[in-house]
């Protein structure tokens, strides 16, 4: 009995493994498609030519931009609901963007749950953000962090197309369905930002030198500075209290809504009278202390945004 023990933990541990190094295999694709989603943008063209050709990417700071910030409710619960993975009687294809991976294990197949969930959420948003004039910085987890209004100025625009975008995945969320939990409902929240232009805190100007990221002569900055960090996997990252903001913004919201600044509301009802906002109130913001915030109208939006089509 003792022998039959061994060899089933000797199994399990073999799974394991084989999981843990498939997960890191896939973490690492993931790395590649975003780079080339990177390149793909044409806005990011140039950037990317300067990468290649070993050129330093000077930071550069943009007056105007809109920053979204998005996480899943409770992804914590949904994760537990998942083995780490399930036999197969055939190998399983997992969806990266637009790259495809077999993941076959030393039996029949596994399939990577968590992972595979991730890739078709992140897949529904990489689409939204497609038909709009928004670039994707990054994504940690189940966190997903975008921006309107930079490397490409666009005026004042930004915070509709991040308005919309925000709109349009609350309506495709409602029909989305995990794999492996049909029942089980996917929600977000989102928190959104707009700056307007101030100056550059010198701690930010510190960690781009200490980024590797050359800084060739001094900024004039606005609420955002972007630039290229790293060497040998580089990022184009942002920095500046806008995106800190709209952090606070979405960790302080609602599942299923819109949770905007101030100057995010001022904003958008200046430039899109047509959509609806809804005073939240003065709420306590750790690190800002007591900010009036506002919900953007979902309904209101989506007859809207219904009109246009």
């Amino acid at each position: 009995m003792d022998h039959v023990f061994k060899i089933m933990e000797n199994y399990a541990n073999t799974l394991q493994e084989e999981v843990e190094a498939r997960t890191k295999e896939l973490v690492e694709e993931r790395k590649k498609t975003d780079n080339a989603l990177f390149y793909k943008k044409n806005q990011f063209r140039s950037v990317a030519e300067k990468l290649r050709a070993g050129q330093t990417v000077t930071p550069e700071s943009f007056d105007s931009v809109t920053i979204f910030f998005s996480d899943v409710v409770s992804f914590t619960v949904i994760a537990s609901k998942c083995t780490p993975m399930q036999v197969t009687a055939a190998p399983q294809l997992c969806l990266m963007g637009p790259m495809h991976f077999h993941i076959i294990s030393v039996n029949s197949g596994l399939f990577l749950k968590v992972v595979n969930f991730l890739n078709e959420f992140y897949t529904l948003f990489d689409s939204k953000i497609d038909e709009r004039d928004v670039y994707k910085v990054e994504t940690i987890g189940d966190a997903y962090l975008c921006v309107s209004g930079l490397p490409r100025r666009n005026g004042t625009q930004h915070i509709k197309e991040i308005c919309s975008m925000s709109i349009a995945l609350l309506k495709d969320l409602k029909n989305f369905q995990i794999p492996h939990l049909p029942q089980e409902k996917v929600n977000i929240r989102i928190g959104i930002h707009s700056g307007n232009s101030g100056k550059i805190p010198k701690k930010i100007e510190l960690r781009l030198r200490q980024k590797n990221t050359h800084i060739h002569s001094f900024i004039f900055p606005g609420p955002c500075v972007a630039g290229v960090v790293g060497l040998a996997m580089p990022k184009y990252c942002l920095f500046g209290d806008t995106v800190n903001t709209a952090s606070r913004m979405e960790s302080n919201g609602k599942a299923g809504c819109v949770h905007m600044s101030e100057a995010a509301a001022i904003l958008l009802k200046q430039t899109c009278p047509e959509y609806e906002v809804e005073p939240r109130g003065e709420i306590l913001i750790k690190g800002k202390g007591v900010m009036n915030t506002f919900w953007l109208v979902i309904e209101e939006a989506d007859n809207h945004m219904s009109d246009l089509t």
